[in-house]
């Protein structure tokens, strides 16, 4: 059986089972009385929260490859909050990737990165298209779309400005990727900055 890592995961494959220990909770918050973990999930799929079991004095969280399987890809954020009766302290907090299941996945399988494939998307939002023809051009469904936000506010409702920010933001990105890509593969790349002065 393979060792249950004792933080949250970095990255999860969509149809994995996932496992983790809170060992460090047993000084303030021991399971053992009565404290319940709580973790809340929220991302491209539909909002999931997790309850740790109780072993001995510690949390063991565990969700299941059926669950997993369900989950879009992309980033998702996390909030861990332990509880007793009306009493509530959070307990850290984070953000996961997650990854596309390729053994359920294959047809629709879209191997360019998350900044890559939402280039797509911004350029055409700052476009004017609509959800429904960025969804049927990318692959995305429209509630993937509609996860991502600019801070606080739906991209989808984003002002013109924040889109056209945050498609720069994506290029950068995507060709940050692009760069370390060549590197990885023993290519050289052109790290020189160019200038360009004007006589106005």
């Amino acid at each position: 059986m393979p060792e249950v890592a004792t933080r949250e995961p970095l990255e999860i494959r969509a149809g994995d089972t996932v496992t983790w220990r809170r060992e460090e909770l047993t000084v303030d918050y021991p399971a053992s009385d009565s404290w319940v973990l709580t973790y809340y999930f929220r991302g491209p799929s539909q909002p999931l929260n997790v309850d740790a079991e109780a072993d001995g004095d510690e949390f063991l969280v565990t969700i299941a490859a059926t669950e997993t399987a369900k989950w879009n890809p992309g980033v998702y954020s996390w909030l861990a909050r332990v509880s007793k009766a009306g009493e509530v302290h959070s307990a850290g907090d984070g953000q996961v990737k997650v990854l596309v299941n390729l053994a359920a996945d294959m047809l629709n399988y879209d191997g360019r990165s998350f900044s890559k494939q939402f280039q797509q998307v911004i350029e055409q939002l700052c476009l004017g298209k609509s959800l429904t023809e960025i969804a049927a051009s990318t692959g995305l469904s429209v509630g993937q779309i509609e996860a991502y936000s600019i801070g606080n506010r739906s991209v989808t409702y984003a002002k013109k400005t924040e889109l056209f920010a945050l498609r720069d933001q994506m290029r950068r990105e995507s060709a940050a990727e692009d760069k370390r890509a060549k590197i990885a593969q023993g290519e050289e790349v052109d790290n020189h900055i160019y200038v360009r002065f004007s006589n106005s």
